[in-house]
């Protein structure tokens, strides 16, 4: 059984590149000495990937504050103002606030966001957030219309980089609480506006809340990859849907808990997940953004999950 491993979120930042940015917001460290510790920085990162035998490999957004915070730097009409809770999490981001829903790109991510070179002759991927998550966690004067605006935005982006593998659209809003079917409407749409300008594998992925919110809806979505949070779905939840072509990701390891999962126990999930789901390829890996755990306990994930595929794959 071949089973591909990968993440699906940012990655913490080791306790050094903390204090080296600290170092320069206080004027003791310049920003060439802070570009270089940041570069290796995500050469570790993604070493570490590669070493476990991930299958696609991103550089671990350890300069992004937070998911919106550099796709805002992309767009017209908009500024941060205030913070707000990631959801159920001790975490926040900064609240982008658009003046107009008339959104429109003005340029590229800044190379202190993407990273490349570093990532050359990798499958590379990339993570962005869903356009109506993004455009529902803001402040704007028509959520909806901002959510096509998004779209369009995100689109461009993703396929402005070049020799990406995959495009993950990160979709946390779609589940938390169960949308309306006007929201999961739209939603759609503005996938396929995403799917019709990326060439590479698409995949949508739902952490933060079970796959019942948004199933069977989601089957319509025009993606290649559905990701699911595991610590809130039970695979039983699933086995009744048909997926067809579609690839399914399951997110089995706990990105919000420090534990260490067990590799027998992992190994006889992926296996059972197998013989249920009617699925055209499982894809395991944590269940949202590393980045929420210290930067030791997500490094030891990463190795646990690069034992799974070896031993699931055997």
């Amino acid at each position: 059984m071949d089973v591909k491993g990968y993440l699906v979120g940012g990655f913490p930042r080791p306790a050094s590149l903390i204090k080296s940015l600290r170092e320069h917001m206080k004027g003791r460290k310049s920003l060439a000495e802070l570009d270089a510790e940041i570069h290796e920085a995500v050469e570790e990162v993604v070493r570490l990937q590669k070493d476990s035998g991930l299958y696609y490999v991103f550089d671990g957004q350890l300069t992004w504050d937070d998911l919106f915070r550099p796709i805002t730097t992309c767009l017209t009409n908009v500024q941060i103002d205030g913070l707000a809770r990631w959801f159920d999490n001790n975490f926040f981001y900064k609240k982008p606030v658009f003046n107009s829903s008339d959104v429109k790109l003005k340029n590229k991510l800044e190379e202190k966001y993407h990273f490349p070179r570093i990532l050359a002759g990798l499958r590379m991927k990339a993570v962005f957030p869903e356009p109506y998550t993004m455009a529902a966690m803001s402040e704007s004067e028509n959520t909806y219309k901002l959510a096509y605006r998004l779209a369009e935005a995100i689109a461009e982006l993703g396929k402005g980089i070049h020799d990406l593998a995959q495009l993950q659209l990160t979709a946390p809003y779609l589940v938390f609480k169960k949308p309306s079917r006007n929201d999961v409407e739209i939603a759609k749409e503005c996938v396929r506006i995403v799917r019709n300008s990326v060439g590479c594998e698409l995949m949508l992925h739902f952490p933060f809340g079970p796959a019942s919110s948004v199933l069977p809806h989601a089957l319509d979505f025009k993606v290649d990859v559905l990701g699911f949070d595991m610590y809130k779905t039970p695979l039983r939840d699933l086995e009744n849907y048909d997926f067809g072509g579609v690839k399914v990701y399951l997110g089995l390891l706990d990105g919000r808990n420090t534990l260490v999962e067990k590799l027998d126990a992992l190994k006889e999930l992926v296996h059972k997940a197998a013989e249920l789901l009617d699925a055209a390829e499982i894809h395991v890996g944590p269940s949202c953004e590393l980045s929420l755990l210290p930067y030791e306990q997500a490094v030891e994930k990463v190795r646990r999950l690069g034992q799974l595929v070896k031993a699931a794959g055997g």
